[in-house]
């Protein structure tokens, strides 16, 4: 069976269109991954929760935008900022799903039995550790703001270097915030 120079073709170009469809369907799921927080997810939460995670999800854009278009002696800071604040929002998430289950419980209760105040008090912490993260997150965009400010600036690299590290502490801070509260 000898096969012929077009059935050749036809097998190679079935094989292009397949390693294609393989190699979009990897970079499609990675970009889905690196999605900071599905809006579906989002959505789903009960209020306050699912407005501060909205605010934590726009100023985590806000920062990622600002890092592509900065200086390109910056971008690779701004960048590495900008996935740090992503995992962060992300590790928020189940803080803010928890407080929505907290509030369906409540919704389950009478307001005489004792549980009542114990998971409102749990419910109220829950939505004042995540105003203090979005508080804190809109502090780091306010740096960014700043860094970038800085850096238009030609004579500004002392300054420059300051507030990036100090914007870095803020990051940290915020991370290790994290580890100790996640459940």
């Amino acid at each position: 069976m000898l096969l012929t120079f077009e059935l050749v073709l036809v097998l190679l170009l079935v094989l292009g269109i397949g390693v294609w469809g393989l190699v979009s369907g990897v970079r499609m799921s990675r970009r889905q991954r690196r999605a900071v927080v599905n809006p579906q997810v989002v959505s789903a939460l009960a209020q306050p929760y699912r407005e501060l995670m909205g605010e934590a999800v726009a100023i985590y854009r806000d920062v990622e935008k600002q890092s592509a278009q900065a200086p390109k002696t910056l971008q690779r800071e701004l960048h590495e900022m900008s996935l740090r604040v992503q995992r962060l929002v992300a590790r928020a998430l189940p803080r803010a799903q928890h407080g929505t289950s907290l509030a369906a419980f409540l919704l389950k209760l009478d307001k005489a039995e004792p549980q009542y105040v114990q998971t409102q008090a749990a419910a109220n912490e829950v939505q004042q550790e995540l105003r203090q993260f979005v508080d804190t997150l809109k502090t780091l965009r306010g740096k960014v703001y700043q860094v970038l400010t800085d850096a238009s600036r030609l004579s500004a690299d002392q300054q420059l270097s300051r507030d990036l590290e100090d914007a870095l502490f803020e990051i940290n801070a915020l991370e290790e915030a994290f580890a100790e509260t996640e459940l």
